[in-house]
């Protein structure tokens, strides 16, 4: 049996149980505290609250596990063409302003940062 154990630290930036939780599994643990959805969400970068459930044509909805700082997303000059990278190694482009994603590659190293270039 694991118990997981959530610091203040973390607290400050996501919404956690005010005890910590068990489980037979690290992940068991973190499932019972945090019920996942197979949609992508979004999450206010002030107060790690979540902000609002989005489920964009071409992202992961199942399976996905991807961690994406705000620093490895970027909107070009003209506000329609994004690219999101992740810290497991994929990367997005949409071409519509978000409404449909299309996955570049899923095989790169951590992405923590990019931008679009002149």
């Amino acid at each position: 049996m694991v118990q997981v154990v959530f610091t203040p630290n973390l607290q400050r930036h996501v919404s956690c149980p005010p005890v910590g939780v068990t489980g037979s599994t690290v992940a068991e643990a973190l499932s019972s505290a945090f019920p996942w959805t197979a949609a992508w969400w979004c999450c206010e970068p002030a107060t790690g609250a979540r902000a609002s459930s989005v489920s964009p044509m071409g992202c992961p909805q199942e399976h996905a596990y991807d961690i994406c700082f705000r620093h490895a997303l970027d909107v070009d000059a003209g506000g329609e063409r994004l690219a999101l990278g992740s810290t497991t190694g994929s990367l997005w482009i949409s071409e519509n302003g978000g409404d449909r994603w299309e996955c570049v590659s899923s095989h790169l190293p951590p992405i923590y940062a990019l931008r679009f270039t002149q």
